[in-house]
C-alpha cells in the first residue's frame, strides 16, 4: 500500500473510534481501505521500480529478488540506495543505532 501523504487528511484517532463504534468491519477497513475517498488500482511505474533505481525518476524501488534484498546482501547493486536510506533515518532519529545493532 502505498499512501500519498500530501493528500491524506486522515485523522488516525477518529479513524480508530469510528472502527471501535462499528463504523466499518475490520476486514472493510484493513483489507478493503473503507474509509478512502479515492483508491487507484494502478501506480505509476516509478512507484513501484522492480529492481531498479532512475535518478531523479524513481519514488520507490521494490526490491523483489528475495535472496538478494540489501538487509540481507549486500552484494545488491542497488545496496547502496537502501543503505544510505538506512544511514539518513539513524542519523535523523527516526530509527534507533540499537535497534538497526540487532540480529
Amino acid at each position: 500500500m502505498v499512501l500519498n501523504c500530501q493528500q491524506l487528511t486522515w485523522d488516525a484517532e477518529q479513524l480508530v473510534k469510528e472502527l471501535e463504534a462499528g463504523k466499518w468491519t475490520y476486514k472493510q477497513f484493513v483489507l478493503e481501505m473503507a474509509p478512502a475517498n479515492k483508491i487507484s488500482a494502478v501506480l505509476p511505474s516509478q512507484w513501484n521500480d522492480l529492481e531498479r533505481y532512475r535518478e531523479g525518476e524513481t519514488a520507490l524501488t521494490h526490491y523483489t529478488d528475495m535472496p538478494s534484498q540489501p538487509w540481507l546482501k549486500t552484494h545488491n547493486p542497488l545496496a547502496w540506495i537502501w543503505c544510505q536510506e538506512l544511514f539518513n533515518a539513524i542519523a535523523d532519529g527516526f530509527i534507533s543505532k540499537n535497534l538497526s545493532n540487532k540480529k
